[in-house]
């Protein structure tokens, strides 16, 4: 099909992390995925700082991760680089952590109201404290519920280049065909070959001026876990025969 020009070939770009103790010592993948990728500064500082540098050429950039959690953690850190390139949020729900948070709270309150014919003043004391708690969780669900429904719009934003990037979810591995996008950064990791072929297909098609598109992973020598996933992938690609880039 690229022949035919119309699939853009894909090359892929690997890029080295640096090995962490920290990470090594972890026991279950729900920590690793946790500490090794969603949450650790050095893997998402250098998906971001790779991300500018490629709109700085003037690409256009979609970075795929796995939980709404690690879209906010990214960005976070767009926001604190200060940088002039607008890049937006794509997910389909709040996500678990704050569904989790906001649940406990309120099963809190639920479990407060006994209290209040015991100890009227102690009862209003400690509601205040956990309506301290809710109230900016509230208002965070109900800015990820308004930007869960800015999906189509940011889909064309991104097709006019109005946008210079998009961190999405799940939610865009199917039914997503921009040709403008030139970069697709692997940030969440995994093994499943069908997840890493979808993501990659969302920058397949060609359009003016579009040769190739750009492919990042990123190697972790941290944790077993990390290699042996990356290892995975790192299969995949051998066996699609894609070519590698190089500095």
């Amino acid at each position: 099909a690229a022949e035919k020009e119309i699939i853009a070939i894909p090359k892929i770009k690997i890029i080295g992390l640096n090995y962490s103790q920290a990470i090594k010592d972890l026991k279950t993948w729900h920590e690793v995925n946790t500490e090794g990728i969603q949450l650790n500064e050095h893997h998402n500082q250098t998906i971001v700082e790779y991300a500018i540098n490629d709109m700085q050429e003037g690409r256009i950039v979609l970075i795929f991760v796995n939980t709404v959690e690690h879209t906010l953690f990214l960005d976070d850190l767009f926001k604190q680089y200060n940088t002039e390139f607008k890049v937006k949020m794509v997910h389909s729900s709040i996500g678990t952590v704050l569904q989790k948070e906001i649940k406990g709270w309120n099963k809190r309150l639920e479990n407060l109201e006994p209290l209040k014919q015991i100890d009227h003043e102690k009862f209003l004391e400690e509601r205040e404290i956990i309506n301290r708690q809710l109230i900016p969780l509230h208002l965070q669900a109900k800015r990820l519920n308004v930007n869960s429904k800015k999906q189509e719009l940011y889909k064309q934003w991104l097709a006019d280049k109005k946008i210079q990037g998009v961190i999405a979810t799940s939610t865009w591995r199917e039914g997503i065909n921009i040709p403008s996008i030139e970069t697709i950064i692997l940030g969440g990791g995994g093994k499943e070959s069908q997840k890493i072929l979808q993501e990659i297909g969302r920058g397949l098609r060609r359009a003016e001026g579009k040769k190739f598109v750009k492919i990042v992973d990123f190697f972790n020598p941290s944790h077993r876990f990390l290699i042996e996933h990356f290892g995975m992938r790192f299969m995949q690609y051998l066996d699609k025969r894609w070519e590698f880039l190089y500095d």
